[in-house]
């Protein structure tokens, strides 16, 4: 199939098809005059790069997880390099989480002392309209 029917069969953009083509995720024949000739297979490919990409995963390593897939595109099987990444993937998870937590925790504590800043007085005007 030529690379417009593999867009419109996946939902994904011809740029990025060939992106994958680019990073080698993909393997196109290429037809005599150099069209790409994508095989039923690369449907699911392309499902599985994206449900990998979904799960934050970066292109270097989609490569050393596509061996890992299988035919349906939501799972994977169970091999170490799987089982590593996802561990891997899920402390990172955690590390951003921490880190978003963390700078929250500081966004309402300044937001908590400009409030009460403007109601001590200082910025009654602010707050009131000038006073006529």
């Amino acid at each position: 199939m030529r690379i417009g029917e593999l867009a419109q069969r996946t939902g994904v953009s011809t740029r990025a098809i060939r992106y994958y083509d680019q990073c080698e995720l993909l393997h196109p024949q290429r037809q005599p005059n150099q069209y790409r000739d994508y095989e039923e297979s690369c449907v699911t490919r392309v499902e599985q790069i994206q449900l990998l990409l979904g799960l934050g995963f970066t292109v270097a390593m989609i490569r050393l997880l596509l061996p890992c897939t299988m035919s349906t595109p939501q799972k994977l099987r169970r091999c170490p390099r799987t089982q590593s990444a996802l561990y891997d993937q899920l402390g990172e998870i955690d590390r951003k989480l921490a880190d978003l937590e963390r700078l929250r925790t500081r966004v309402a504590e300044t937001l908590r002392i400009t409030t009460e800043d403007m109601t001590d007085g200082l910025d009654e005007e602010i707050l009131n309209g000038p006073s006529v």
